[in-house]
C-alpha cells in the first residue's frame, strides 16, 4: 500500500485556474490610450462638442478598453506562459 500511495502522490498535478489574464506591455498601452480617448471625449463634452465627444466616448468604452483586456499576442511565448 505504501508504494501505491507514493506513486499516486507523484502523479498529482498542480491545478491551473480555468481562466488567467496575463497583461503584456501592449495591453497596458492599449488600456491607457483608451483612458486618454475617454478623457478627451469628456473634455469635448464639457465644451459642447457633443457629436465628436459621443463618438470618442463610445469608441473608448466599447472598443478600446475591452480590446485592451481581451487582446493576447500569439507567439512563441504564449505556450510557455500557459505551462
Amino acid at each position: 500500500m505504501k508504494k501505491d500511495e507514493k506513486r499516486s502522490k507523484k502523479r498529482t498535478h498542480k491545478k491551473r485556474p480555468a481562466f488567467q489574464i496575463q497583461f503584456s506591455p501592449i495591453n497596458y498601452i492599449m488600456f491607457f490610450s483608451g483612458i486618454i480617448v475617454i478623457a478627451i471625449g469628456f473634455f469635448l463634452l464639457s465644451n459642447n462638442e457633443t457629436t465628436l465627444s459621443a463618438i470618442l466616448l463610445v469608441i473608448g468604452y466599447t472598443v478600446i478598453l475591452p480590446l485592451s483586456i481581451i487582446f493576447n499576442k500569439k507567439g512563441k511565448n504564449s505556450e510557455k506562459n500557459l505551462q
